[in-house]
């Protein structure tokens, strides 16, 4: 390959990244940013799955193993919970959140259990 050949190929490879990276700022200046406005519902399921999280609290972690050995239910985390994790606190203090107004539940609404002896 001649030095000619060799400064035309750097070239086109040069221009070419400069034409990628220009789509990509476009790309990104189209996209819109902001913060969500979506409201999120509190549920079992929803904290059962943020405490299997690699992230999750120590407190939460240990509150869903007492809860997996049927020792409380997640409607009453911040009842049985000591120290109430933090991801509660933070879940309570975001206005997008809904925490259910009606937990801890009554006993009469909780799933039947039989206390074995």
């Amino acid at each position: 390959m001649t030095e000619d050949a060799a400064m035309s190929a750097a070239r086109d490879r040069i221009l070419d990244s400069l034409n990628r990276l220009d789509a990509a700022r476009r790309h990104a200046d189209s996209v819109t940013i902001g913060a969500s406005t979506a409201r999120h519902t509190v549920t079992a399921r929803f904290l059962a799955r943020l405490a299997e999280s690699p992230h999750a609290s120590p407190e939460l972690r240990e509150f869903a193993r007492r809860v997996s050995v049927k020792d409380t239910t997640w409607d009453r985390i911040e009842l049985d919970a000591k120290p109430i994790p933090a991801e509660v606190h933070e879940l309570r203090a975001d206005p997008l959140v809904d925490w259910p107004g009606n937990w801890p539940l009554q006993i009469e609404e909780q799933p039947f259990r039989i206390e074995w002896q």
